[in-house]
């Protein structure tokens, strides 16, 4: 079943548009939408972080308050259950979501699967593998373990 990332915008810390509709035929996409004060979603998320990602793929983390680059305002969690939503995995479900340039999902990933580390890794790995998808059909290798 093909599913797609929804197209949204919402301001960021510092006020600017941003998201999925600004990326959209620009970048591949990663989305994510935290329990907010969970402190497991925030250990994925400093591995992430700390893991980094390539400059091509626009990241972006829903928040009830967004107070770092990166970050979207969320304050009545609409995007946070759109997300979910998009993601198939239940509407309490912590979520990332892994977007080609055209919003085409490749893969939502539970963020309390596993240890947070293997979690964060797993993410980065997605990410990785839908920037070497098929630029013609999106046909995308599974990501290398």
């Amino acid at each position: 079943m093909h599913r797609e990332l929804p197209l949204f915008e919402a301001k960021d810390a510092s006020g600017a548009w941003a998201g999925s509709r600004t990326a959209w035929q620009r970048k591949d996409m990663l989305a994510l939408a935290p329990h907010e004060g969970c402190a497991r979603c925030e250990a994925v998320l400093a591995a992430l972080e700390q893991g980094g990602h390539p400059d091509d793929v626009a990241a972006f983390v829903v928040r009830p308050k967004a107070s770092r680059p990166g970050e979207l305002n969320d304050p009545d969690h609409t995007l946070a259950g759109l997300l979910r939503d998009a993601g198939g995995l239940g509407s309490e479900r912590a979520v990332a979501l892994v977007a080609d340039r055209y919003a085409q999902l490749y893969v939502a990933v539970d963020l309390h699967q596993g240890e947070a580390e293997a979690c964060a890794q797993d993410i980065a790995d997605w990410v990785l593998a839908a920037q070497k998808a098929c630029a013609e059909c999106s046909a995308m290798p599974e990501p290398e373990r």
